[in-house]
């Protein structure tokens, strides 16, 4: 089973957006038994319902995916108006030619800036050296996990969370320039989250580009309205989108 294919993930490259994009051709294991071949041209009608089809249509057994060049990137990071959002993300990113990766995230601090303010992050492709291609360890598990129970269980938490990374948002200087693998591999342990009480859950929205302001707006009355535990508003921009 592969489950980046089945929920059509996407990752941080503004040019090439979901994964479906990047996949050749794929093994699929039928409900009668049978493994078929799927791609654009074999079996083009699974091709298209497979990917992002929740395993509904069968079960992958094996991918070739085209694969890309592991880059090196210079990171560039700001902080803006969630209406500047748009603009800037045309003027910078949409038609900048050196600019691949791309990332946001909103301001969960309840107070005048909740929804609003924007930490923005963008890999621009550099001729830099890099020594060291290896991907990475995780870093910071416990500390960003501890900050994350904060802000679950308390108001003051989502402030506080949101100050350090707006202190935190450059990182090291070692993590300015680094490889397009890297760059790509989003931290995720510190999410790790077992309690008998509750559960996170996880909720997804593709929005066009002109809507983004529009989008939040009315999400920012919905999440205050229904007092909405909120831990986290960001995401990643898709080809297309």
């Amino acid at each position: 089973m592969c489950p980046g294919l089945e929920l059509n993930i996407h990752g941080r490259d503004a040019r090439y957006g979901d994964m479906r994009k990047a996949v050749r051709s794929f093994r699929l294991l039928l409900a009668d038994g049978r493994i078929v071949n799927v791609s654009r041209e074999e079996n083009a009608d699974l091709f298209h319902l497979v990917i992002g089809g929740l395993g509904l249509f069968g079960v992958i057994l094996d991918v070739d995916l085209e694969l890309t060049q592991n880059d090196v990137y210079e990171k560039q990071v700001s902080l803006m108006d969630y209406k500047d959002y748009t603009g800037y993300f045309k003027k910078h990113v949409q038609n900048n030619p050196d600019m691949w990766l791309h990332f946001a995230a909103l301001s969960i601090s309840p107070d005048k800036n909740f929804l609003k303010e924007m930490i923005v992050a963008s890999y621009k492709k550099s001729e830099k050296n890099l020594r060291n291609y290896n991907l990475s360890e995780e870093k910071n598990i416990s500390r960003d996990k501890f900050f994350l129970g904060l802000s679950r269980r308390y108001s003051w938490g989502k402030t506080l969370r949101w100050d350090l990374q707006r202190i935190l948002r450059k990182g090291a200087e070692d993590e300015q320039v680094l490889s397009r693998n890297n760059a790509m591999r989003n931290p995720i342990e510190f999410l790790e989250y077992h309690s008998a009480k509750d559960t996170d859950i996880l909720q997804e929205y593709f929005i066009p580009v002109d809507k983004f302001s529009q989008f939040v707006d009315g999400a920012r009355e919905i999440v205050l309205k229904n007092k909405i535990n909120l831990l986290h508003a960001g995401g990643k921009i898709c080809s297309g989108q």
